[in-house]
C-alpha cells in the first residue's frame, strides 16, 4: 500500500518498489485524470446520488451520469445488511451500457483491542461502553453496532478523517476512555498508535475496534476480471 497526494508519482514509486506488480488499486482516483486507468468502477452507497447536486449542496463531485472525465466501466452498489429507515437505498441510476452490481457490508464478528488480542461482539462490555466514529456516516457505524447486539452507552460523532492529535488531551476524550469504547477500524489506524504512546500497562484504556466487511456480489469480480482480461499487453490500474 502506497500513499500519495499525487497518484501518479504514488503508482510509480510502488512499482519502482514492486515491479512485479501486475493490478494497481487506486482509492478514489475518478478525479485523478493523470493517472491512466484501464478499469474504473464507480461506487455508491445507499444514497445512491442523494439529490443529485453537486457538493456541497448534494453528495456528487460531479454531474452523474458523466458526461466527461474519465469512462465508467462497472458500478457498485454498496447496502448495509441491515438497513434503518434512514438508510433506504436508492439506486443510482446508470446508463444500460453500464453493468451495475450490488455489495453487501456488515461488521465483523469480532472485535479487536488495543493489545491486538481479539474478542467477539457478543462479549463486549455491556455497561458504559462509548462508541466513536470519524467517518462520513457515523450514526450508520451506531446503527450497525445496535444490530449487531453492541449496547453502547453514549455515541460520539467526529469529523471524517478526524485529527486525533489534539482530541486525544480533549475532555470529551477523557469521558470516552473512562467508559471504554469502540471504534471503525479507519479511526484505530490513526487513534490506537497514539493511545500506546501516551498509556501503558493498567493506564491503557479499555479500546476494541471493529471491521467492516465488504462482499461484492461474484458477478462483480467477473466482471472486472473480464475487464482487466481485455487490456492485453497493458499495465492494469
Amino acid at each position: 500500500m502506497f500513499v500519495g497526494r499525487s497518484r501518479v508519482k504514488a503508482g510509480q514509486a510502488l512499482l519502482a518498489a514492486h515491479p512485479d506488480t501486475s493490478v494497481l488499486v487506486c482509492d478514489d482516483g475518478l478525479q485523478h485524470l493523470a493517472l491512466h486507468a484501464d478499469v474504473a468502477v464507480a461506487v455508491f452507497d445507499e444514497r445512491g446520488v442523494g439529490n443529485g447536486w453537486l457538493l456541497p449542496a448534494g453528495l456528487l463531485r460531479e454531474p452523474w451520469p458523466r458526461s466527461t472525465g474519465r469512462r465508467i466501466d462497472l458500478v457498485l452498489h454498496a447496502l448495509a445488511d441491515h438497513l434503518v429507515p434512514h438508510l433506504s437505498p436508492q439506486a443510482p441510476p446508470h446508463p444500460a451500457h453500464i453493468p451495475c452490481f450490488k455489495a453487501h457490508k456488515h461488521l465483523g464478528s469480532h472485535a479487536t483491542a488495543l493489545d491486538a488480542s481479539t474478542l467477539p461482539l457478543s462479549a463486549l462490555p455491556r455497561q458504559k461502553l462509548s462508541a466513536l466514529a470519524g467517518i462520513a456516516k457515523p450514526q450508520a457505524f451506531f446503527d450497525m453496532l445496535a444490530q449487531a447486539g453492541v449496547a453502547v452507552h453514549r455515541a460520539h460523532s467526529l469529523a471524517d478523517h478526524q485529527d486525533f492529535g489534539d482530541f486525544i488531551d480533549s475532555e470529551e476524550f477523557n469521558q470516552i476512555k473512562r467508559d471504554g469504547f469502540v471504534c471503525t477500524e479507519k479511526d484505530a489506524v490513526k487513534l490506537f498508535p497514539l493511545l500506546r504512546q501516551c498509556t501503558s500497562g493498567n493506564s491503557a484504556p479499555k479500546a476494541w475496534s471493529v471491521p467492516l466487511v465488504f462482499v461484492p456480489e461474484p458477478a462483480f469480480f467477473q466482471a472486472l476480471t473480464e475487464q482487466l482480461s481485455s487490456k492485453n499487453g497493458h499495465q492494469t490500474a
